[in-house]
Parts: C-alpha cells; sequence; structure tokens
C-alpha cells in the first residue's frame, strides 16, 4: 500500500441533479499514471487495514468520501478532480462518474472496524467516531 494522496478540483459528473463544486479528496489508493484517481471500493478495503493503525487518517479519507454523499446516497466510485487528472484518462469516458454505475459498499468495512476497535484509540479519536 503507498501513502496518503490528495486530489483537488471538480468532480464531473452525468444523470446527477447535484452541482459538484471545486473539492478534494484523501485517499490511500496508489496513484499511478494510469489510475490517477482515487476508487471507493479501494479506499474501503484499504482504510479497513488502516483503521487499525491510523484511525486519525482513516477518518480523514472517510471525511473526504462521505461528505461527496448526493441526496439519494450516491457516491462518485472515482474521484477523478480537475483538468490536470482528467487530462491523464486514457478513454474520455471515465471521467464522468454516473450516478446509475455503483460499487459494493466496501467503504463501510473502515467504518465497523472503527467502531469494533474502538476501546484501543485514545479518547480523542473516539470522540471523532
Amino acid at each position: 500500500m503507498g501513502g496518503m494522496t490528495y486530489y483537488e478540483g471538480k468532480l464531473y459528473t452525468q444523470n446527477s441533479i447535484m452541482s459538484h463544486q471545486h473539492d478534494y479528496s484523501f485517499t490511500f489508493t496508489p496513484s499511478r499514471l494510469i489510475f490517477p484517481r482515487s476508487f471507493l471500493w479501494d479506499d474501503g478495503f484499504h482504510n479497513a487495514i488502516m483503521a487499525n493503525y491510523k484511525p486519525d487518517l482513516t477518518l480523514q479519507v472517510l471525511h473526504s468520501w462521505f461528505k461527496k454523499i448526493d441526496l439519494f446516497g450516491w457516491i462518485g466510485r472515482e474521484q477523478i478532480r480537475g483538468f490536470e487528472i482528467s487530462s491523464m484518462m486514457p478513454d474520455s469516458r471515465f471521467i464522468y462518474q454516473d450516478v446509475f454505475e455503483l460499487n459494493p459498499p466496501t467503504i463501510v468495512l473502515p467504518v465497523l472496524e472503527l467502531l469494533e476497535n474502538k476501546d484501543k484509540f485514545s479518547q480523542q479519536t473516539v470522540a471523532k467516531i
């Protein structure tokens, strides 16, 4: 697993009634030129592990994902943010996130891990959970 990555810019969507403004994303998804973006399902798996070692960082990542939930509970499965990242995409079909495309809810895994192991964390971290 690589380190934490920060992406900033506008999320491009289609078939959404929500307006996605300039925003940021934290992710543990490895940054590679062929995949210069964060993936919802990967962050669920990665943060299920990280929750045991760096719960505060896991909470930051979860917060950056959860604040992107729209009125219907949808989260864009890939966070392709801004011109620089979207220009690196090999196929422009993948730039726009579609509300009809979903992923397994792996982002719940780190939430469960945090709740199940909250006795191991500091009081400050528990208060954030």
